[in-house]
Formats: C-alpha cells, structure tokens, sequence
C-alpha cells in the first residue's frame, strides 16, 4: 500500500441505513401513542374543569335568582312578565350562565334595546348570525371533541358559535309521564328538583358540536315562541339538549345512553344527535346535579344512565354506578 494512501472513514452499508431507519421507526411508533394519550388526558382534565365551571354557574345563577335558567326562555323573570317588567332576556340555560362565567360582555350584547315591550334577546340576531353568534365561548368547547374546529365556528352556516356540552332537558324543560316536552321552563330548584339526589342526578354532559351529515350547531338555539308546538326547533340537533322525546325514539328511556366516540361522527347512521355522546375513551364525562363531575363507563347499562338523567324518578342506582 502507498505511503500516500489515505485511510477514509468506512460509508454506512444500505443494510445498515435501513436498519438504523426501522430502529427509528419503532422508537416513533413507541413514542406516539404515549404522546396521544398524554394529550387525551390533558384534554380530559380540560373538559372535566370546564364542566365544573359550568355546574358551579348554574349553582350561583340559583343562588341569585333562587331557580336555575330555562331549556328555553326569559330569565329570571318569566315570559309573561316581560312586556311590563323590561328585566329580562330570552334563550336557553347556557345563554343565561354566560354572566356567571366571566361572559356578561358578551350576554349583554345579546339584548335588543330597541324594543318597547322589554329587553329580550333579538330573534334577527339569532336568525342572521351577527356578531354575538360569532363569538366562541371556550368554556363551552372540550379540546377531544373532533367535531369542533379550533375557532368554535361552524364551517357552513356562516360562522354561527359551536358548543359541546348539553343540558338535561328533564331538569331545565318540563315533561309529561311519557317524557313528552309540555314547556321549556322548569324552573328547577336546588334540592327540591332533584328527589333522587343531586349527587345522582346529570345537569349537564358532552355532546358532539356537530353528529350526522345534518349536524347543526348547538349552542346557541332556542324556540322562538317557547311553545312545545314549535316543531322547527324541537329536534336535538337544533338545540343543546339530551333526555328530550322531541328528538327522535332514542332520545328518552334506556336507549338513550351516550355514544362513546361515535365514528365517523359525520354519518347520520353512527352519530345520533338525539344522544350525548363523548369524545374520550375511557367514557363520558358528566355535571351532576351537585356541580360534581363524574365519568361514565362505555360499558353502563342503559338503565342506569336513565335513572341519572331522571331527578325525581325514584331509581335505584344500578352497581356500574
């Protein structure tokens, strides 16, 4: 060999390269289901305080007002008050807990001074979708729900607010035996609504923003003349309510429990709107009565789902409780 030979460093061989390549795939591989579900739990423990947030608001809009808001409706005054009093405004239960969670701003913008019968909530507004429609409420978005876009925006009707969480209609509405809709305003009491218990009884649960190719934003609406004859605005998907008959057979009774991760959630035959439904794996998370959050097993029988969404039905709580 010549002096003047030089030793040069020694090329990776093309099986080296491939396996130094499937090493790091594996090590990937590895890695990425424990960064989805750390990002799961985060997200979990996001949705779990915003939950909270919502059942402490509903507490202090009792507190203030010695009842809770309506499913639909003037608050605190009643409707047929409102042509004299002048004091209130009209909606469903999450429009009037806006004040009691840091959104006041925002629930005044809502009000239609220009009417002489009372301050109430613009109905055009709600039709045209301005300003106050547009703008999103992060408390009641949960970061897992994959129907949601990041802005809290609807993607096709202009760019009305999403929302997803919703209210038990058997605490905020009225109902016959057959859990058919007889009014949108409860007036529920805490305790004495909640004969079975507070601790035992759901106020509020996830819901998909959007479920079904005919998925409509539910945050906002309400009936317009809150009378049950409404039809238009009866169905689940108009509304943020669950345990309401006006939305379909699966929306009352055992067969209504939640949908866990409804897949794909943009297909009317695998998401039901007329059931809440969760976005986590390990089940669906719920405000009680008591503005205690709690999550459900995907494997809960029908029954006991049922017997938490009924406050004065006299159920024993099933052992999957």
């Amino acid at each position: 060999m010549s002096q003047y030979t030089r030793k040069g460093r020694r090329a990776f061989t093309l099986i080296e390269l491939l396996v130094v390549i499937a090493i790091i795939g594996v090590l990937i591989g590895l890695l990425l289901p424990a960064i989805q579900k750390a990002r799961e739990a985060a997200n979990r423990a996001s949705c779990s305080n915003q939950l909270k947030q919502i059942g402490i608001a509903a507490h202090n809009s009792f507190d203030t007002n010695k009842k809770l808001p309506p499913a639909s409706g003037y608050y605190p005054a009643p409707y047929s008050v409102t042509a004299s009093g002048g004091i209130t405004g009209s909606g469903n239960a999450l429009i009037h807990l806006l004040p009691f969670i840091e959104e006041e701003v925002l629930y005044k913008s809502w009000k239609n001074t220009t009417v002489t019968t009372g301050i109430f909530y613009d109905s055009s507004d709600l039709v045209g979708y301005t300003s106050a429609l547009r703008r999103p409420v992060r408390t009641y978005m949960c970061p897992s729900d994959p129907s949601i876009l990041s802005t809290g925006l609807h993607p096709t009707y202009s760019g009305a607010t999403m929302g997803s969480y919703a209210m038990n209609f058997l605490v905020f509405g009225t109902t016959d035996s057959s859990y058919a809709a007889t009014g949108y305003d409860g007036e529920a009491r805490i305790p004495s609504t909640f004969q079975d218990g507070t601790s035992k009884t759901i106020l509020f649960a996830e819901r998909y923003a959007r479920c079904g190719a005919t998925g409509f934003d539910n945050l906002w609406n309400y009936p317009t003349n809150h009378n049950p004859g409404d039809v238009a605005y009866q169905t689940g998907k108009y509304n943020p309510w669950f345990a309401f008959s006006g939305s379909g057979s699966t929306a009352t009774g055992v067969g209504s429990k939640f949908q866990s991760q409804p897949n794909p959630w943009t297909d009317t035959a695998t998401c039901d709107y007329a059931r809440a439904s969760s976005p986590h794996p390990a089940g669906m998370q719920v405000c009680m009565g008591d503005a205690s959050v709690r999550s459900l097993s995907p494997n809960m029988s029908g029954t006991t789902y049922w017997a938490a969404c009924t406050p004065s039905g006299n159920d024993t709580m099933g052992t999957d409780w």
